[in-house]
């Protein structure tokens, strides 16, 4: 029963050789203003100075009506995860702005579908496996988040075509959930550094609100008839821990009724075509 503006509620543990915590009751503990609404644990060093901190399913320890503002309505940890024994934790009534159980560092990014956004309350798309939902008996059905769906391919692309469609994508924690504190971080797709073609990309740095990147109004130019692969990254993502999302790209030659720009677009005919036009008479035939 303790309350902290701006520490973690109860417990803060920094670094610690070896923490062993079993049968103890975290009860009505609050974190204002900061994470970790009754137990928070950093590892900053772990390769150089070895920390642990261990949940012992000998007695199991309980977490019950736990809030933080922030972030870990219950448990909040950074850089290396504590060891949960199966059947060691049991969580009832936390609450949190995100990760109402436990809240962590970012892990990696996934591309969500427009209506996991409208439809699933982020910070709960599933509960955090090993550990048991005690809140009402009943866990939330895991949406098909795409994080490990093989790269999304787009075919018959022209140069210079808009993507239609808006990709969503969101910063996750190692649990999957999406980190909703997480606004202003960036990401930015960008061709691989494999691709040898000319590329140019237009609205492709984004800044997350929520924890999620919305994408809208990529125009990509190319050379035609080329494959290309576009990566996604950011800095909030450690780059060691997640390769970036990978997005397969194929470019058809231009068509009849498109005139190909110096710059590689296909430009559609009856546009305001602009000085970097090839010639105009080669739009009857497909052409590179």
């Amino acid at each position: 029963d303790n309350f902290s503006q701006l520490k973690t509620g109860a417990f803060l543990l920094k670094n610690p050789p070896r923490i062993t915590v079993k049968g103890t009751l975290f009860l009505k503990n609050i974190s204002k203003e900061f994470r970790g609404g009754a137990f928070m644990y950093t590892c900053a060093f772990p390769t150089i100075l070895p920390c642990s901190v261990v949940f012992s399913s000998q007695k199991p320890t309980r977490f019950i009506n736990n809030l933080s503002k922030d972030a870990g309505g219950a448990i909040y940890w950074t850089d290396l995860s504590p060891e949960f024994e199966v059947g060691s934790v049991e969580f009832l009534d936390n609450h949190s702005d995100y990760g109402p159980k436990i809240g962590a560092t970012p892990k990696s990014l996934v591309h969500l579908l427009k209506d996991e956004i409208e439809v699933v309350e982020p910070s709960f798309l599933f509960v955090p496996d090993p550990l048991p939902d005690n809140d009402d008996g009943d866990e939330k059905e895991r949406p098909p988040l795409l994080d490990d769906f093989a790269p999304r391919m787009y075919s018959q692309m022209r140069s210079g075509q808009t993507l239609e469609d808006d990709l969503f994508f969101g910063i996750v924690d190692t649990y999957g959930q999406i980190i909703k504190t997480e606004t202003g971080a960036t990401a930015r797709i960008e061709a691989d550094p494999s691709t040898t073609e000319k590329t140019a990309i237009t609205s492709n740095l984004k800044t997350s609100v929520s924890g999620i990147f919305n994408f809208k109004g990529i125009k990509i130019i190319t050379t035609p008839g080329t494959a290309l692969t576009l990566n996604l990254s950011s800095p909030r993502v450690s780059r060691s821990m997640n390769s970036p999302l990978k997005f397969l790209f194929s470019y058809r030659h231009c068509r009849r009724g498109e005139i190909l720009l110096g710059s590689g677009e296909c430009y559609i005919c009856g546009s305001n075509v602009g000085p970097e036009a090839s010639f105009g008479a080669r739009t009857t035939t497909e052409y590179s």
